[in-house]
């Protein structure tokens, strides 16, 4: 789905809310149909990383 809002391989760093971090990429889009207005993905892939402040 090259022209969804946020495309495969885009990197999000996240505090989450207790403390640590996580870095989420999105890897894949799956189901949907590839024009979103016509149909989202009704699934999306994520490799996440999570780690503590200070480790």
């Amino acid at each position: 789905m090259s022209t969804w809002d946020l495309p495969a391989k885009t990197v999000l760093c996240v505090l989450t809310d207790k403390g640590n971090f996580a870095r989420v990429v999105i890897t894949d889009f799956i189901g949907g149909n590839p024009q979103p207005s016509i149909a989202p993905p009704t699934q999306i892939a994520l490799e996440v990383t999570l780690w503590k402040p200070g480790t």
